[in-house]
């Protein structure tokens, strides 16, 4: 990318939000160091946009793709329809990981639903949290 082109590319971004509404942004959210710290503030801004219990007001779905993600939309059309009834859904991938919070250092990242990379790298006794 030139300087020039994303110039451009924010300015369609910008007019995309203010037709649709349909963007998030994050102010001081950044990758340095630490993914999860994005993440984080992506899933605390969703959650404030949901429905509340009992409400009909707020988003319905929330996405988070990712710069180096491939979304087939019909199939991701096709499977929110089916499942067009479930108030809380998480769609996708979870990484399981922990990390030492006083100085953000990762342990045991897996794609493995129980983490198990976690506790082989005996990630607790290391001061790590999942």
């Amino acid at each position: 990318f030139t300087q020039h082109s994303c110039e451009q590319a924010l300015a369609a971004l910008e007019a995309e939000e203010a037709e649709h509404g349909d963007i998030l942004w994050l102010p001081n959210a950044t990758d340095a160091g630490v993914p999860t710290i994005k993440g984080y503030h992506w899933w605390r801004a969703a959650a404030a946009l949901l429905p509340r219990e009992g409400s009909a007001s707020g988003l319905r779905i929330a996405a988070k793709v990712d710069d180096d993600s491939f979304v087939h939309l019909g199939n991701l059309v096709r499977d929110m329809r089916q499942l067009h009834c479930v108030s809380h859904l998480h769609y996708g991938s979870i990484g399981f990981t922990g990390y030492d919070p006083s100085i953000w250092r990762l342990c045991g990242w897996s794609w493995q639903p129980r983490g198990n990379n976690y506790r082989k790298e005996r990630c607790a006794r290391k001061g790590a949290h999942p």
